[in-house]
Order: structure tokens, then C-alpha cells, then sequence
């Protein structure tokens, strides 16, 4: 986890743990930061900016449709400029190595029914599916998806049956 400038700005790096209503808990080389994240990047994100060699005169290359619910997720390695202490704003996200997401219908969207991506988690080493034996009964269907999951995003996957509940 090593110190990154940009432009004068220092920026540290850290990895998302925990998120919740706009706020990510980092954790960084010297312990916890709660961030929130720079109106710059979530506009990055919504509105990319046109290519300076194009030779257009606006900024904004296009308003695209928003195919994500939240642009940062648990495990996203993050670059975040340091504010009050054990607070800071995330500045960047680097590239996954993968994510776990599932589809969800956005229905508060005028018209509806257009489809949106959550990522669950990012940079993910293993999935650890965990069940009890008999009770509550396994839902075996959701165990397919957290296998045809895992398999899509190319993770490895470990099935854990546990009789604790016998």
C-alpha cells in the first residue's frame, strides 16, 4: 500500500471492507479510513469526458446510460486523498482483477424495467459457499447461482455443508 501523487495532491491506497449510504470503510497500511467518494469520479463515470484531440469544443462527450448501481465495491483497491483524520475521499478505482454481480430491474427509472449491474464484491480469491445440512432446508437453486457466479467470473469455489444445525 504505497503513497501515490497527483498533481500536489497526495493520495493514499487502500482496500474497500465495508460500505453503507455513500460512505466506504478503507483499510490502509495504517488502519481504517471512512471515505466517501469525489464528485469528480462519479462524474467521471456518468458523463465521459471527449477525447482533447477530437477537436470538439464541449466537454462532455456524451450523457451514457448508467449501468451500475454504485461505481465502488467491497474489495476494490482504491487511491483516496486523506482529509480529518480517519476520514478521506476516494479519488480513483483501479481496475478488478474480477467481481462477483448479479443483475438487478431498476423500476424507479421512468419507463422501467431497464436492467443494472451491482457488484457484490471485487478482487475476490474464493467462493465460499456455506450451507446448513437439513435445517433450514438447503436452497440448492441459490447454490447454483453462487456456483454459475463464481464460474463466470472465473473464481475458484468451495461448497461448505456444515451439521451444526443437527
Amino acid at each position: 500500500m504505497h503513497e501515490h501523487l497527483s498533481g500536489d495532491e497526495r493520495l493514499e491506497r487502500g482496500v474497500v471492507f465495508r460500505k453503507g449510504r455513500g460512505l466506504y470503510d478503507v483499510m490502509t497500511r495504517d488502519g481504517q479510513v471512512q471515505c466517501s467518494i469525489s464528485n469528480r469520479l462519479h462524474k467521471q463515470l456518468q458523463y465521459p469526458i471527449s477525447d482533447p484531440a477530437s477537436g470538439t469544443r464541449r466537454g462532455v462527450q456524451r450523457v451514457g446510460r448508467i449501468d451500475f448501481v454504485d461505481p465502488v465495491a467491497i474489495g476494490d483497491e482504491v487511491l483516496f486523498a486523506p482529509a480529518e483524520p480517519g476520514s478521506g475521499l476516494i479519488r480513483e478505482v483501479a481496475p478488478r482483477r474480477n467481481a462477483l454481480s448479479r443483475t438487478i430491474v431498476d423500476v424507479k427509472r421512468k419507463g422501467g424495467g431497464r436492467t443494472v449491474e451491482q457488484v457484490i464484491a471485487a478482487n475476490v480469491d474464493r467462493v465460499v459457499a456455506v450451507f446448513a445440512a437439513a435445517k433450514p432446508k438447503p436452497t440448492w437453486h441459490l447454490l447454483d447461482r453462487y456456483l454459475v457466479g463464481a464460474e463466470a467470473s472465473e473464481i475458484p469455489a468451495l461448497l461448505c455443508v456444515t451439521k451444526m444445525d443437527l
